[in-house]
């Protein structure tokens, strides 16, 4: 039998598969043994640190399903000769990107006329060698462009939509979960409406619509009449109603109003027959 043991053991060595894959099952095995000792005693070290008896099988550590929680550098050493170790080798765990997550700048409400950057982000063992951005209208999904990073400059309201960005590496690719693009503007296209044409009788219903696109939705209208005198406030509401008489004849328009800003409305003439 070898009585020099520092020489032998100083020779130990730890096989590591490679790739090692998250998921599969793992042998690190402790190799060069000397072959004159009989049924020798295996100690595993996971980062200088003993590992518990029961994780290894004597000269193999086996992994039933490694996972990232594995990583680390690992060394044999026979019993009663621990302070001949092997050279610590690192386990490494590759596996495909996490699904990735957007984000947008600036995180405050996305104005109409601002810059708007999305940037995707996924953790990958290698790490991410691709981004690719899509945008999904109902059914029809389109490819943007590819980077990390998706800018749109002078965003509209036709930018609305559902985004997002696909992350690849060597061993495969995830999708991130859809990100609403949500594009605030002021009112616009407001418009006001009588149901009558040319002159009223007096008595007679009438009924005022204002009608505008916005978004978020218009909070509140207000309409007004002009005469030759003054601007006067004459109610609330996307319609007002009330039975014509001489002194409510003029020139009315609403004013739309949401968080983003307001907008008024051309006059609408409502003309007494009397």
């Amino acid at each position: 039998m070898i009585t020099d043991h520092s020489n032998i053991l100083a020779d130990l060595s730890v096989g590591v598969p490679d790739p090692v894959m998250e998921g599969s099952e793992v042998k690190l095995i402790c190799n060069n043994i000397c072959p004159s000792l009989y049924n020798p005693t295996m100690i595993w070290r996971k980062n200088g640190q003993d590992l518990p008896v029961h994780q290894t099988n004597n000269n193999e550590l086996i992994f039933q399903s490694v996972s990232i929680e594995d990583e680390g550098h690992y060394s044999c050493a026979l019993k009663q000769h621990e302070d001949h170790p092997s050279r610590p080798v690192e386990l490494n765990v590759m596996f495909p990107p996490r699904v990735p997550s957007v984000s947008v700048s600036p995180h405050s409400q996305t104005l109409e006329g601002a810059s708007v950057t999305l940037t995707c982000s996924s953790e990958a063992n290698p790490p991410v060698e691709s981004y690719t951005w899509f945008n999904r209208n109902g059914s029809i999904v389109s490819k943007l462009d590819t980077g990390k990073y998706y800018n749109i400059g002078n965003v509209s309201s036709e930018h609305t939509g559902d985004y997002y960005c696909e992350a690849k590496n060597l061993y495969g690719a995830s999708n991130s979960t859809a990100f609403h693009l949500d594009v605030h503007y002021a009112p616009r296209k407001l418009s006001a409406s009588l149901n009558h044409s040319g002159k009223i009788a007096e008595g007679s219903s009438v009924t005022l619509t204002c009608s505008s696109d916005a978004n978020p939705p218009v909070e509140n209208y207000t309409w007004y009449r002009r005469t030759t005198a003054e601007t006067v406030h004459v109610g609330t509401g996307e319609r007002i109603n009330f039975n014509l008489t001489s002194d409510r004849a003029g020139l009315y328009h609403c004013e739309a109003h949401n968080s983003v800003g307001s907008l008024n409305s051309t006059g609408v003439e409502v003309v007494w027959a009397g």
